[in-house]
């Protein structure tokens, strides 16, 4: 729904796969707890690679007679009053707005030279996060495993027979593995 309401189910029609059902797990010993929607409630969700998700963002973006992208600059200086923001990047142009996105990541030295406050919190977790291939069909079918080192996901993508995996421990068993 938000992805529709953002402009992107086109973009998108075709590339996701639905959620039909969630089975959760406490370790590999117990019978899973399945959640599954009325068949008027239609999917819990929608699976999507990331690429196609990046690129239909990108587009969209580009299309928008509001918003102008500028990727692969870095800001110099970034000037705001109550008006306006003037932004001098590392090429030498200038640009000027009204509002500004800064999307630099969690390193942000940007955010950090406006003085911006952030929240951090550590959760003392590693991951891993892959697409795989699989023989048989997943069946829209989400499992989640709680592990007491931290929870796997496999999640199931567009075509029946890929999944992305999300493997989740605890820092320090990284090294274990």
């Amino acid at each position: 729904q938000m992805l529709m309401v953002l402009g992107l189910g086109e973009a998108l029609a075709g590339k996701g796969n639905p959620i039909e059902q969630i089975a959760v797990r406490d370790g590999l010993d117990h019978r899973p707890l399945l959640f599954t929607p009325k068949p008027d409630e239609g999917a819990l969700g929608f699976m999507f690679k990331n690429r196609d998700l990046r690129l239909a963002l990108t587009q969209a973006a580009l299309a928008h007679p509001l918003i102008k992208l500028i990727p692969k600059t870095k800001t110099n200086s970034l000037i705001r009053d109550q008006a306006k923001i003037e932004a001098e990047l590392n090429d030498g142009s200038k640009v000027e707005a009204k509002l500004a996105v800064i999307a630099e990541g969690r390193q942000s030295p940007t955010r950090d030279a406006l003085g911006f406050p952030l929240v951090k919190w550590d959760y003392d977790h590693a991951a891993i996060i892959a697409t795989i291939a699989h023989s048989q069909d997943h069946h829209n079918i989400a499992h989640e495993i709680f592990f007491s080192q931290g929870p796997f996901a496999l999640l199931p993508l567009a075509g029946g027979k890929n999944s992305c995996v999300v493997w989740t421990v605890k820092r320090d068993q990284v090294a274990a593995y």
